[in-house]
């Protein structure tokens, strides 16, 4: 009886670890994550602020090489090359998130798995102490049962030539 509590707090023990280790798994993830959103988002202000200067710049070089009556035309273009750059931000920013997602898919399959040798293991070593148990437990009792013959023929051996005089 005793044994099965120990084993039963032992398993409790092992779980409660296991618990706690996901726990903080699940917090570096969720820190990991953040971080590379927080880095896309400070890539796509750069190439704001880049594509301002650019817009700035195209703008003057088209007003020289192309004059007043053009300007529709440039405006267009420009447009057209603001819309590139804005389509290339988002695809970076796509592909930062699919990276971040793959890495903490990643990391999410190594924490469980090595969750799971722990647990294993854990196991494992809780079934090797039950079994020495049992053994002690059937060793105490054959010799328990070894006490009981020898008290017993000794009291026999006691009680025969009592029982020989009544005779």
């Amino acid at each position: 009886m005793q044994a099965e509590e120990d084993k039963a707090a032992m398993v409790a023990a092992v779980r409660k670890e296991m618990a706690e280790a996901r726990a903080a798994e699940k917090a570096k993830l969720k820190t990991a994550v953040e971080a590379k959103v927080a880095e896309a988002l400070l890539v796509r202000l750069g190439r704001e602020e880049l594509k301002t200067a650019e817009e700035a710049k195209v703008a003057e070089e088209l007003l020289v090489r192309l004059g007043r009556e053009e300007l529709k035309t440039a405006e267009e273009d420009m447009l057209a090359a603001v819309r590139l750059v804005e389509d290339t931000a988002a695809a970076a920013l796509v592909g930062a998130v699919a990276q971040a997602r793959r890495e903490s898919e990643e990391a999410l399959v190594g924490a469980v798995a090595q969750a799971r040798r722990e647990s294993e293991e854990a196991l494992a070593a809780a079934v090797e102490n039950a079994r020495r148990e049992k053994e002690r437990a059937a060793t105490l009792e054959e010799q328990a049962e070894r006490q009981r013959e020898l008290e017993e023929r000794e009291s026999q051996a006691r009680e025969a030539p009592i029982a020989a005089l009544h005779v």
